[in-house]
């Protein structure tokens, strides 16, 4: 464990961003290895995994939400020196990545085949869809275990695991990935079976090696049987933090529209403001703005705004 109570500020946040980007970096690599493999076999086979990836980015954004409350509650409970509140968090978060991931597995195989067809173009692509998701679908759901362990492990202040198990496992999946789909040295090929079954091994080695890290002895965090038992409110805590239930932006082409209680600022570098107008726009719920044209389009009350857009200072 290391203590982030003690030394400068700067220097722990960006000891704990770069580990967080680098993650969210790797996560990705996952399917990107995958379909660098998959587009030898042809166009149906790059389409039918390219559409079954979409699943990718939803379980992106779960396991980001869980990992974002992972660390939060963890981290404030060692900040705190409490230790016996640390470790109940810390296997809360457990409990609660291995329940989504179970959902997430029973949810993904039952729409599947459904899934495939509706985003594919034909029946090939459908096929190569499905072959993939069968065995893509049981290693995204291994993405929750994977994320609230790493995000536990940085709550505590020990970065480097994460960055070396998600590196080593994109090196397993690259090596795995062109055996298992082409089948070099068996003679057996799997095809884009073989893309998801690489990194679902890549996964379960990661599980693995981050398990380690809580059965070792002396470890700070550690597996409590006796705090298995789900809290449904320390669930709605850690999700309410990570999901940030306060504003969020959908993006459509050259716009994005603001939903949500809060309000987005953005600046400007191209406009000249008033030395009176803050610099950046404030937009709220509904406002619409052009990021191409950089201005607003559409105010959420309905009203027409300004030729000039709308500034800092309400205008």
């Amino acid at each position: 464990m290391r203590d982030l109570t003690r030394g400068p500020i700067f220097r722990h946040i960006l000891a704990m961003a770069v580990p967080i980007a680098v993650g969210m970096l790797l996560q990705t690599m996952y399917y990107v290895v995958d379909l660098y493999f998959v587009a030898r076999l042809g166009d149906a086979a790059l389409a039918g995994v390219g559409a079954a990836g979409n699943l990718m980015f939803v379980v992106f954004a779960l396991t980001q939400m869980l990992g974002v409350g992972t660390t939060t509650v963890v981290s404030h409970a060692a900040g705190r020196k409490d230790h016996p509140q640390a470790l109940l968090m810390f296997n809360q978060s457990q409990v609660l990545a291995m329940v989504t991931g179970v959902l997430f597995l029973v949810v993904g195989m039952a729409v599947r085949v459904r899934y495939a067809s509706a985003l594919s173009a034909d029946a090939g692509t459908a096929a190569m869809a499905a072959d993939y998701l069968l065995w893509f679908i049981p290693a995204m759901a291994l993405q929750f275990a994977l994320v609230a362990m790493g995000s536990a492990l940085r709550g505590v202040g020990n970065f480097k695991p994460g960055m070396i198990v998600s590196t080593a496992t994109i090196i397993i999946n690259m090596i795995l990935a062109p055996f298992l789909i082409f089948g070099w040295g068996t003679g057996h090929a799997f095809g884009v079976a073989g893309a998801a079954m690489s990194s679902l091994i890549a996964i379960v080695v990661g599980i693995v090696w981050f398990t380690k890290y809580f059965v070792e002895p002396g470890a700070y965090l550690r597996f409590m049987t006796a705090d298995w038992p789900p809290r449904f409110d320390l669930w709605r805590k850690m999700l309410g933090i990570g999901l940030s239930e306060g504003t969020a932006i959908i993006v459509r082409q050259d716009t994005f529209e603001v939903m949500g209680k809060w309000k987005v600022a953005v600046h400007d570098n191209t406009r000249v403001y008033q030395p009176w107008e803050k610099p950046y726009y404030v937009l709220s719920a509904g406002d619409v703005y052009n990021m191409k044209t950089r201005r607003i389009e559409k105010l959420g009350i309905g009203a027409t705004p300004p030729q000039r857009g709308r500034g800092g200072s309400g205008q």
